[in-house]
């Protein structure tokens, strides 16, 4: 199974551990760990420009381009908490014609270690 495990961290703290999609805390930085049979695993990062503390949503769209491209060349994305966190938290930052994509990836290309939803292929 090829797997693509991500993870975000993020500039703000959370009230009550969870946030608005409204207004969402802004994205410091994220990375995803690649793991194929064929291949060695290497890790790739997205970060904000040097002089920007958090991610703009051109960032956060272009780490997303590569998560839909990883998930349409067969890799299933891993993460923990993702399905409430990760995911959401991407998408709010995504134009709304996107926001479908993340939905699909987080309940059929996804398994999520902490909820145990596992819907990969």
């Amino acid at each position: 199974m090829k797997l693509a495990s991500f993870d975000i961290e993020i500039c703000d703290e959370l009230e009550n551990g969870t946030f608005d999609l409204a207004k969402p805390p802004r994205i410091a930085c994220a990375a995803l760990a690649l793991q194929d049979a064929d291949e060695e695993p290497r890790v790739e990062f997205f970060y904000s420009h040097p002089s920007q503390p958090d991610m703009a949503p051109i960032d956060v769209g272009r780490m997303w381009a590569r998560i839909w491209e990883l998930t349409r060349n067969g890799y299933n994305l891993l993460t923990w908490n993702g399905v409430a966190f990760d995911l959401p938290l991407v998408g709010a930052f995504l134009p709304f014609k996107n926001r479908r994509e993340v939905y699909e990836i987080a309940y059929e290309r996804h398994v999520d270690m902490m909820t145990g939803i596992v819907t990969g292929k």
